[in-house]
């Protein structure tokens, strides 16, 4: 499994780290919140790999835990108390992920996310409503104080004290108060939220926890119901996972447009390999995975992208296995926060080694002659923005047979050797190894 390091606090800074499986709680005191937490991760590896907690009848199949216990330390109503993520800059969203969402929307209607968000994605849902396990009881009343953490006997649900606005028992005559999910389906009304309220003397202890994430021995799986299955470690760059308990943003309070307010505390996940925690421009960083062509890359052109597409023409099998030479179009791909297209600087060549900048839409072409081949390239691209942001285009894409392409790779010439047809290729050749996105396998099966 990937070595994490889990870190907890009263904000999104303010963060020691802890130790995971080990009942001891963390205490965090913020100006809104007296409380401690503890983290259960089921085959951690950085301490105690185990607990009795995943053993435990109540939270079988149950993989991770993040438990609190604690305080707020003014009066809100349940609302205004959320709980969610909160990344630093964008996220490298899989193939796929629209579907995760919706099953993500499905479970818990009241979540609201921008996790495509060019500056800071977050994912928020009330605490009340989103919590899977919380058990409340009341510092003002002759109740004992749960003891925490709960790793051996898991909390069991129970709100029956909660309060109005006008001090009544929240639940009234009816029964969410014993079943969680009665609880989380009648907080997922907003104005049944607005009625409760939180205060200093609700203490509250809840556990949150799940079955959908696996944590394996050099993989984090999202496994998800219908055979959904997606390695979360391919599109992790090394930002920390926050989850954080804060205030909604109140009207006219100054938060650049983000929904939250006051931080109450944090708990945060970190990768300690530090190969996988590449500290990057959040504006230029963003593996490709993989394209059925450049029509392709232009559709993705709000994504930033640092790898090389390569497309090779005139392969010999033989050839290829002894000594690589072959005619070679490299494009290097750059794409700047904001712009509408990625800049594309491209190269052409006799081979990976030997190549040098030419002009897409000049009408002029390149030679690109070798010992196998001798020849020519032009290529075109329909809105193309040269390396200085200027747009040029070519009548090319205004032919009648060609209104619908986007772009091209023209080569003329001739190959100084004989070669039978089924031993000259053209394709794509990468560097290094790409992350395949899940569903993957139905374009293979397109392109094929």
């Amino acid at each position: 499994m990937p070595r994490l390091r889990i870190l907890a606090g009263p904000s999104l800074t303010e963060l020691v780290p802890i130790e995971a499986n080990s009942d001891v709680p963390t205490h965090i005191k913020s100006d809104g919140f007296d409380g401690q937490v503890a983290v259960y991760i089921k085959g951690f590896e950085g301490g105690s790999s185990h607990s009795p907690y995943f053993d435990h009848e109540k939270r079988k199949g149950i993989t991770w835990s993040i438990q609190v216990q604690g305080r707020f330390l003014d009066t809100h109503c349940a609302d205004d108390i959320l709980f969610g993520n909160v990344f630093d800059r964008p996220l490298k969203l899989p193939w796929g992920f629209g579907a995760v969402l919706k099953f993500m929307k499905y479970v818990d209607p009241s979540l609201t996310e921008d996790f495509a968000s060019r500056s800071r994605p977050w994912a928020f849902s009330p605490f009340v409503a989103t919590m899977p396990h919380i058990h409340h009881t009341r510092t003002d009343e002759s109740h004992s104080k749960p003891y925490f953490p709960r790793s051996r006997d898991p909390i069991a649900e129970d709100t029956s004290r909660l309060r109005t606005r006008t001090h009544t028992i929240a639940h009234g005559k009816f029964s969410w108060h014993k079943d969680r999910k009665q609880r989380k389906a009648h907080f997922a009304n907003e104005a049944k939220r607005k009625e409760v309220v939180f205060g200093p003397n609700d203490l509250i202890t809840a556990d949150f926890c799940h079955h959908y994430l696996h944590f394996g021995s050099e993989s984090i799986v999202l496994r998800l119901p219908g055979g959904i299955s997606i390695d979360l470690l391919r599109y992790w760059d090394g930002q920390p996972v926050r989850f954080v308990c804060c205030q909604r943003a109140r009207e006219g309070e100054q938060t650049d447009g983000l929904p939250w307010g006051k931080v109450f505390f944090c708990v945060a996940l970190e990768c300690e390999d530090d190969s996988r925690a590449e500290k990057r421009n959040p504006h230029v960083r963003n593996r490709l995975f993989g394209l059925l062509n450049l029509h392709d890359l232009l559709q993705v052109s709000r994504r930033e992208i640092d790898e090389d597409l390569v497309l090779l023409t005139s392969i010999r099998r033989d050839i290829l296995r002894r000594q690589p030479r072959y005619t070679t179009v490299r494009l290097f791909v750059h794409c700047n926060h904001g712009d509408s297209m990625p800049r594309l600087r491209i190269l052409a060549g006799p081979s990976p080694a030997a190549l040098t900048p030419i002009s897409a839409n000049s009408g002029e072409a390149t030679d690109v002659s070798s010992e196998f081949f001798e020849g020519k390239v032009a290529v075109y691209i329909k809105n193309f923005a040269d390396p200085n942001g200027n747009v040029r285009d070519s009548e090319y894409f205004a032919s009648e047979v060609r209104k619908d392409v986007t772009w091209s790779i023209q080569v003329q010439g001739r190959f100084l050797k004989e070669f039978s047809a089924n031993n000259i290729l053209f394709g794509n050749v990468f560097d290094r190894p790409l992350p395949i996105p899940w569903g993957f396998s139905t374009i293979l099966g397109f392109m094929q």
